[in-house]
């Protein structure tokens, strides 16, 4: 399935959760064990299992909505690009790999992807409340966090 990615622009990343409706104000609040990469025509849903410490990876057809909600709630999905990207708008977003780290696209402990323009793209498990990503300083980081435990 990784391969399938390899050479495809990445054209969005979404995350999913809900809004309350409040009187007069509402709130996102993301469930950030779900996160979604859409290269082109293919998109992939990384998920947050094993409480947080491994990652799994799946190809899916639409965003899925896997938590439940109240009926004072609307799921939302909500594309995050524009805050991983140093451009979305540059034509070199192109995946040049993917690396799974320590395990399988069922269950690895953390993944990167690298783009043709050298930004580096790290999907780590472990926060708190689910999936963070970030770049070569979260790689970093998780690599430091890992050591430590």
């Amino acid at each position: 399935m990784l391969s399938t990615v390899i050479g495809k622009r990445l054209t969005d990343i979404y995350t999913v959760g809900f809004i309350y409706l409040e009187e007069g104000q509402s709130e996102y609040t993301p469930d950030l064990r779900w996160i979604y990469f859409e290269f082109e025509d293919i998109l992939l849903e990384f998920e947050s299992i094993e409480q947080y410490s491994r990652l799994s990876m799946e190809k899916v057809t639409e965003v899925r909505y896997q938590f439940e909600c109240d009926e004072d709630m609307i799921k939302v999905k909500s594309s995050i690009i524009e805050f991983i990207l140093v451009s979305s708008m540059l034509a070199n977003n192109i995946v040049k790999d993917i690396e799974l780290i320590d395990g399988t696209e069922k269950n690895c402990a953390a993944a990167k992807i690298v783009l043709e323009n050298g930004q580096i793209i790290f999907i780590d498990p472990s926060f708190l409340h689910g999936i963070g990503v970030g770049g070569k300083e979260q790689e970093e980081y998780w690599y430091f966090n890992r050591k430590m435990f």
